[in-house]
């Protein structure tokens, strides 16, 4: 399998739909994603997959604002069922669906296997000559390429394998890129995820403590944040895959920002009285934060 092992869970799902809400209200003329994935993936029976992408597709369509987001759309095209999904589009894909050739695209990673993937979709939406699929680091490559950058707007997405730590060669840690590109007057998100209960609140302190000591104005930052209502069933007899996950974001229009709390609203909808596989309990909270 390349790419993210994880695809399709719960959060993978959060971060998609808020992603392509943003996108599509934003319209930038640059896309940077630091650490992209591959365009596609084959869906499968895992829990975390069907409680995530399969549960989503199937009950979206019963929620008005989740059954015309544009995440939907995109996930819904790409297959022929909406209650038996075998196609997840990631964050690439996804992005060249809301965009097409209008944006100039620069998605890093160091897999070949995603690279190609990414490759393939552009050309397969038409869209190759926008598209860069960049074989290294994306903190450093994404920090050089928006300091180069002429006029225009960017959003950029920082989507680390680690969120605290300094990976990068030189040093820069993903909540220093966000700073920075906020900073710059662009759209920065930061996508990370929690995998217990305890850790919500001991992130979230950690990231608002760096929020308000990178940035001159912290106010201007906004976290979505998506949990289990019930993380102590996490693990018993099935795998939701994450506990929760917040996308930070700055820079986003006050329009954009309603947008995503519609949809923060409108998921916890879908998934009430929901159940796990394996007859668990399984509904999510939308909650949201601010630095």
């Amino acid at each position: 399998m390349i790419g993210n092992h994880h695809f399709g869970n719960v959060g993978d799902v959060w971060k998609h739909l808020l992603t392509c809400a943003i996108l599509d209200e934003e319209r930038p003329d640059r896309f940077w994603e630091t650490h992209a994935g591959a365009a596609r993936y084959a869906m499968d029976e895992a829990d975390e997959r069907q409680f995530g992408a399969g549960r989503y597709l199937a009950r979206s369509r019963d929620v008005p604002a989740l059954d015309s987001a544009t995440y939907t759309t995109l996930f819904s095209e790409a297959n022929d069922s909406r209650t038996d999904p075998e196609t997840y589009l990631g964050s690439p894909a996804l992005a060249m669906g809301v965009l097409g050739d209008a944006a100039d695209y620069y998605f890093f990673d160091v897999d070949p296997g995603c690279l190609d993937s990414i490759r393939e979709e552009a050309s397969r939406r038409d869209c190759s000559s926008a598209v860069n699929a960049v074989p290294a680091d994306g903190l450093s490559g994404v920090a050089a390429g928006i300091a180069a950058d002429g006029d225009g707007t960017d959003v950029v997405h920082v989507d680390p394998f680690e969120t605290f730590a300094a990976t990068d060669p030189a040093g820069l840690t993903p909540i220093e890129l966000f700073a920075d590109v906020a900073a710059r007057g662009d759209v920065a998100l930061l996508w990370y995820g929690f995998e217990s209960a305890e850790a919500i609140e001991r992130r979230w302190e950690h990231v608002r403590e760096e929020v308000r000591e990178q940035l001159d104005d912290a106010s201007s930052a906004w976290c979505g944040e998506l949990a289990l209502e019930a993380p102590a069933n996490h693990g018993l007899s099935t795998d939701p895959g994450l506990v929760g996950s917040h996308l930070l974001c700055a820079g986003l229009s006050p329009e954009t920002e309603q947008r995503c709390r519609e949809l923060g609203d409108a998921i916890a909808a879908a998934y009430d009285h929901g159940d796990f596989p394996g007859d668990q309990r399984g509904g999510l909270s939308f909650t949201v934060r601010t630095p």
